[in-house]
């Protein structure tokens, strides 16, 4: 069977998270070999720059993208080797998380920066099919405030009205993705409100969608 990327994102706190995990298992069960990677992270050199990327630590909104950029590169080459060897591979988070963060959540001045770093590792990464989970914002907020299995990071403190520039940052990226359909991505849209075991059956669906 041919390998495929299949990428998870949405707002901190919408579930993606978990979501892969439950996917993950799900299609280890159905006997297909799966590779789970984060997008920030994901390799030896990108575990090394999340460190630094998650630290608390200030710095100019430019160098989030540098980070984000290298990170990717990364993993992007990594998941085309992988690809080639047949794997499925599931991603937590995607290059849209370049605009909805870097650009917009930092504000960063030149935007076409993030961009044109975002559609460079969307063309890196060949992804297959692009899963967006979202709810509403005060749903979001809840399940924030609620996390208990780890300190916030450096994202995570940021104010709401950070929060809410990310959410518009997403909405940019994924009208990118819905203008440019040569880039031949599937784009998925989840509503992440309901109950784990509902948006596992919809992620599920997609994704047996895509593997037919």
């Amino acid at each position: 069977m041919a390998g495929m990327v299949i990428v998870f994102d949405g707002p901190d706190g919408v579930g993606k998270s978990t979501q892969l995990k439950l996917t993950e298992a799900w299609l280890k069960e159905l006997g297909h070999d799966v590779h789970t990677a984060r997008a920030s992270g994901g390799t030896p050199i990108g575990e090394a720059l999340r460190a630094v990327s998650l630290a608390d630590i200030p710095r100019p909104a430019e160098t989030d993208v540098y980070i984000s950029l290298a990170m990717g590169t990364a993993l992007g080459q990594d998941l085309r080797g992988r690809v080639a060897r047949g794997q499925i591979c599931l991603v937590d988070r995607s290059p849209a998380a370049i605009i909805a963060y870097n650009a917009y959540g930092s504000e960063l001045s030149n935007k076409q920066l993030a961009v044109t770093a975002f559609e460079d590792m969307i063309k890196l990464w060949n992804i297959n099919q692009m899963i967006i989970i979202d709810a509403d914002q005060a749903i979001i907020d809840q399940r924030r405030a609620n996390r208990t299995d780890k300190p916030k990071d450096y994202f995570e403190k940021q104010n709401d009205a950070y929060h809410q520039r990310v959410r518009e940052g997403y909405s940019k990226a994924i009208q990118l993705v819905e203008d440019h359909p040569e880039w031949g991505i599937e784009l998925i849209r989840i509503d992440g409100a309901p109950s784990e075991a509902q948006v596992q059956e919809h992620v599920r669906h997609a994704i047996k969608n895509i593997l037919a």
